[in-house]
């Protein structure tokens, strides 16, 4: 009986087992704090705002941000600057939703997290504002990684966000300066955090995810069924 009730438990745990390794997919590449740079908003004139870094890194010259990033356990660095085109400009707000114009810019970044390494190329899309920590959302787009799950030519979801400190807002800068006694031409402050996602099609599909559940129950059962007899 002994036997017997080794042999469920073993083969319970190696089912399970697997089915949690299928069921997880690739992790988050998560940004840290900017240690070299910050994002820059300047109107250069009515609304049109301009949106720059200004770190100096290795690959990105004077128009760069760079700091700590990690996959798992793993930490390692990104560098993120931009390579042509540009500047992005902010566009008119729905509330405190930006869209961002690209204006042909090309956003580059870097990063070597351990034994990984994942490049790619951002497009942002929007700004949210409203608070001293705007959040930018993007699309990231793989053009080299040997991250599992990260495959070249995939696109990414990509979100960071700017701590401006005591800085003026985002709005006010917006607002531009004429006629104003007191406003603002420039912010700036520091990339605080951010992730990129996996890309859509590693992620586990609900289903699949209800289909292993509904396995390990019905195992649980099995289980159950034989210490009983």
């Amino acid at each position: 009986m002994k036997t017997k009730l080794v042999q469920i438990m073993v083969l319970g745990f190696c089912v399970l087992l697997l089915a949690g390794t299928s069921v997880a997919g690739p992790l988050q590449v998560i940004l840290g704090v900017s240690e070299t740079g910050d994002v820059v908003f300047t109107n250069t004139g009515g609304s049109t705002v301009t949106i720059g870094f200004d770190g100096s890194c290795g690959e990105g010259s004077d128009n760069c941000l760079a700091g700590s990033a990690y996959y798992g356990s793993n930490a390692g660095t990104y560098q993120m600057w931009f390579a042509s085109g540009g500047p992005p400009t902010l566009g008119a707000p729905s509330g405190f939703l930006y869209p961002v114009n690209m204006n042909g810019a090309v956003i580059d970044f870097a990063s070597v997290i351990a034994g990984f390494s994942l490049d790619g190329t951002v497009n942002l899309t929007t700004l949210s504002g409203g608070t001293q920590t705007p959040t930018f959302a993007g699309i990231f787009t793989i053009t080299s990684s040997n991250i599992p799950g990260y495959g070249v030519g995939d696109q990414s979801s990509m979100d960071f966000v700017v701590n401006l400190g005591n800085n003026p807002s985002v709005e006010t800068v917006y607002a531009g300066c004429p006629g104003k006694s007191s406003c603002a031409d420039m912010t700036s402050g520091y990339l605080s955090s951010g992730e990129i996602t996996p890309p859509p099609s590693t992620v586990p599909e609900p289903g699949n995810i209800a289909l292993f559940g509904s396995g390990a129950l019905a195992l649980a059962g099995v289980i159950r069924r034989r210490l009983n007899r």
